[in-house]
């Protein structure tokens, strides 16, 4: 008998085999299927009585994607974003985009289009893959699933691709337990670890098998299992890649960066939805519980590939270190980075954008350099005399990036730093008034007086 790819889970406690044998040696048991009229769910329910070796437990047969579900999915696929013209091509016909799109996910045909590949500089030089629209709609329908499957099970300490979480959360997770070592106590270490080449080193195989076993446990449609396999089996780059960056921008992202050079069947690419789900969420679920139920550590901190272990004792952490290595290597085919942050908790941790002290934080040294290089060229490329002249668009810009940054200092308190940045840039406070501007200068350049 040939094995199904995709096993339907015929029982909570193991497999399809084991649940059979378990109702058939249990008296009294009855079994009830209700099917709906449209085809596209059947849901079998089995139940024993008195005892039974299985629990009852809903199969989900294969679910057909309905034009609904892809319609919501394009809703969330451009909302908030800034058209460009891959998403006007699709949206101009999007009924019968979309209506493709249906049939390649049902007839399990779909596979990934051609990418975008950019150069972001700041604040290292990397590649970006900006999927093709098409792709993002199956994104934006699939990872809503992936989350709900895994959210119950995930680390509470990992705070990346989450909803009610993120990176202030996280630096205010760890300012707490750097509370709770110091509190009459005094002393305490952080351990800061990273690991090396992160998305461009994540076995695909083993990814595709912690999902599958995940999605068939938890009953997700074959549908939707088969098409994240299809994502994931190939070459990511094999549809090719338009590349909107110079020789020049590309040859500042070293090598080992590049997801071209990646080992055969490694690698995913930064910049799409579906990765910043998979990576961060599944495949480093097990780093979780192993640090969480194995090693017992109660204050650890997790945020993508960046974690945290605080303890009282340094010895401790540098234990827990050559673990925690042995097991990226061994199971996740991952390894640390060279370098390593071990520090008393009295000078300070740097980390996500803050240095963070048991009794306070501090801004990041290179986060205020940036934000000084960003305002000196806007105001360089903008403001001329004791005049603004720049398009609604390019006014929209600056008051979004004065916002970043004075919102990242008010975390911190850095209040006086605010104050300064305004003081030498009086064009921010003009910016950030607000203006009703008529769609017939959209495009034109305004000139405003300081």
């Amino acid at each position: 008998m040939t094995k199904l790819r995709y096993q339907q889970q015929g029982c909570a406690a193991g497999s399809q085999e084991r649940g059979d044998r378990g109702l058939r040696a249990t008296s009294g048991s009855s079994t009830s299927t209700t099917a709906t009229s449209t085809g596209t769910t059947t849901t079998t329910t089995v139940s024993s009585s008195p005892v039974s070796a299985c629990r009852p437990v809903s199969v989900r047969m294969p679910e057909r994607v309905s034009l609904r579900d892809l319609e919501r999915a394009h809703y969330r696929a451009r909302r908030g974003k800034k058209p460009g013209r891959d998403m006007a091509r699709f949206h101009v016909r999007s009924i019968d985009n979309l209506l493709l799109l249906r049939d390649q996910i049902n007839d399990h045909t779909l596979v990934p289009s051609r990418t975008v590949c950019m150069v972001a500089e700041d604040p290292k030089a990397r590649e970006i893959h900006a999927p093709a629209y098409r792709d993002r709609v199956f994104h934006h329908w699939a990872v809503p699933k992936l989350e709900a499957l895994y959210e119950p099970r995930t680390c509470y300490d990992s705070y990346a691709n989450r909803k009610g979480k993120g990176l202030l959360q996280a630096v205010r997770r760890v300012q707490q337990f750097f509370r709770q070592v110091q509190s009459g106590q005094g002393g305490g270490w952080c351990l800061k670890l990273d690991i090396a080449n992160f998305f461009y080193s994540v076995n695909r195989r083993k990814l595709w098998q912690m999902l599958k076993k995940a999605m068939q446990a938890g009953g997700l449609p074959l549908t939707l299992q088969r098409a994240i396999h299809a994502a994931l089996r190939g070459d990511p780059l094999a549809a090719g890649v338009t590349y909107q960056a110079t020789p020049e921008e590309l040859a500042l992202v070293p090598p080992h960066k590049r997801l071209k050079n990646a080992r055969p069947g490694f690698g995913l690419p930064i910049g799409n939805l579906l990765s910043q789900c998979l990576a961060p969420t599944v495949y480093l679920d097990p780093l979780d519980q192993f640090i969480k139920h194995v090693l017992k550590v109660k204050r650890y901190v997790r945020y993508v590939d960046d974690f945290l272990l605080i303890h009282q004792s340094r010895e401790q952490l540098l234990e827990w270190q050559d673990r925690i290595e042995a097991f990226l290597r061994e199971h996740l085919d991952l390894h640390l980075k060279a370098e390593r942050q071990l520090l008393p908790l009295t000078h300070g941790c740097d980390f996500l954008g803050y240095v963070i002290y048991p009794t306070h934080m501090r801004v990041r040294r290179r986060v205020v350099s940036h934000a000084r290089e960003a305002f000196a060229a806007w105001s360089r490329a903008h403001v001329h005399g004791n005049q603004i002249r720049a398009t609604p668009e390019q006014l929209r810009r600056g008051r979004s990036q004065a916002a970043s940054y004075f919102g990242h200092l008010r975390h911190a308190g850095a209040h006086g730093l605010e104050a300064e940045f305004r003081r030498r840039n009086p064009w921010i406070s003009v910016v950030e008034r607000p203006r009703r501007i008529s769609h017939k200068l959209q495009g034109s350049e305004l000139c405003i007086p300081l």
